[in-house]
């Protein structure tokens, strides 16, 4: 009994803490109770008037009047105050407000216990019958639909309940007594489905709110992740359409969110692309999509604002469980500059800082792969030597400077004469 005892006590924790998921988790709740208020009212009013039709026949009609009216005034200044707060937006409910409905739902129950306790006597079999299934059907569904809270769900149950218990007691006939036994195990069975369901309930808002934590810190690191790095996430769908675009990616291709998502990839980055130059990279994409294999260092060059900029896409595919391509989800990142600095190192590998010609090591490859054509195939080639007079005159009595402006016009010289062949 304790560790049942104990049980109850931990599942139902959330209902008395006050802590601030607890209030939500209340909230969220009682508002799925509020929704399905006017079947409740509906329900509880249906069913006195066809049990004041049953017991017409055998009770005072004065007696039943009050009964009904009671039912029928309880009911209405429930579905008024459903109605005054239908449209409240409700993020909070403290444990008082679970009480309070615990002790309401309590109420109801004893008034609909009157017919049971005084009059279920004085029908003949036929009411005792209608009156049993009434009962019956008011304590399982109102179980239910107050399952939500699982206080409110007990209090109903089992006030509804002791009527049931008391009623073959109070009709004095022995032969009605196996009743009792039968009762108290369908108390217990809707006891203890009301417990094991609001456990679940209250198990999946517990997901619920993890998923969503989970959810939070995801956006905080990815935004960081973002706001710290060249590398942007992007995801798409199996269509190659875009279901996640970052901020950042948003700027880039000067389309909002909104309109970005759903909208293929490819076309994105076409209408973004330098001309022809990027089709080869662009058909090399499509096709690797195609293989639905992961890829990396994809490099197209874009133009936007009038400069060429050079954007490197790397992704991975999506599958489900059951082996089918859902997407991609990879990585686009701006490698112009690191383009530009790789450039420049290339052509300070083959020229000379000074005067802009090729530099030796540049001229040695050449020379030796016009050698080697020459000696594949009978052709003409020529080796021209150029020599500067007096230059060391001039770089000694005026200076380095001088030196080197006269080595820069030389090389003007020369550059206006050969050709782009030579």
């Amino acid at each position: 009994m304790n560790s049942i005892l104990s049980s109850w006590m931990i599942d139902t924790a959330v209902y008395r803490d006050d802590d601030e998921f607890s209030a939500q988790v209340r909230a969220q709740h009682m508002g799925a109770i509020v929704q399905l208020m006017p079947l409740m009212v509906i329900g509880n009013v249906l069913n006195a008037y066809v049990a004041v039709a049953l017991m017409l026949p055998s009770v005072g009609w004065v007696g039943l009047t009050a009964w009904a009216a009671m039912i029928t005034l309880v009911c209405s200044y429930i579905l008024r105050r459903w109605h005054h707060n239908k449209n409240r937006q409700v993020t909070h409910v403290s444990a008082r407000g679970i009480s309070k409905l615990v002790k309401g739902v309590a109420w109801l129950a004893m008034l609909w216990n009157i017919p049971f306790l005084l009059w279920m006597p004085h029908l003949d079999h036929q009411g005792q019958l209608g009156l049993a299934v009434i009962l019956t059907g008011l304590s399982s569904g109102g179980a239910m639909l107050l399952v939500a809270i699982p206080h409110a769900a007990l209090a109903w149950l089992l006030t509804l309940g002791a009527g049931m218990l008391l009623s073959p007691l109070q009709n004095g006939r022995t032969e009605f007594y196996y009743l009792i036994p039968v009762a108290a195990l369908y108390l217990v069975i809707l006891s203890l489905g009301v417990k094991k369901m609001s456990k679940h309930i209250n198990a999946r808002l517990v997901s619920e709110r993890d998923a969503e934590r989970q959810g939070q810190m995801v956006s905080i690191l990815l935004q960081d992740f973002e706001d710290h790095t060249q590398d942007l996430l992007w995801e798409v769908d199996a269509e190659l359409r875009l279901v996640y675009v970052s901020n950042k990616i948003s700027n880039m291709v000067g389309l909002s969110k909104h309109i970005a998502i759903g909208t293929d990839l490819v076309k994105v980055l076409e209408d973004q692309a330098l001309g022809g130059q990027a089709c080869a990279e662009l058909h090399q994409l499509l096709a690797l999509f195609d293989q639905a294999k992961p890829f990396r260092d994809i490099t197209i060059p874009m133009h936007r604002d009038g400069t060429t900029e050079w954007w490197s896409l790397r992704a991975k595919p999506l599958w489900s469980k059951r082996g089918e391509l859902q997407g991609w989800r990879g990585f686009l990142c701006d490698v112009t500059l690191d383009r530009k600095a790789q450039s420049e190192l290339e052509y300070q590998a083959r020229h000379d800082l000074l005067t802009g010609l090729f530099n030796r090591n540049q001229f040695n490859v050449m020379l030796t792969k016009a050698v080697a054509q020459c000696a594949a195939k009978p052709c003409l080639s020529a080796l021209a030597i150029i020599d500067l007079d007096n230059f060391k005159a001039i770089n000694d009595g005026l200076g380095h400077r001088t030196g080197d402006l006269m080595l820069q016009n030389a090389a003007q010289q020369i550059t206006r004469v050969v050709q782009a062949t030579d």
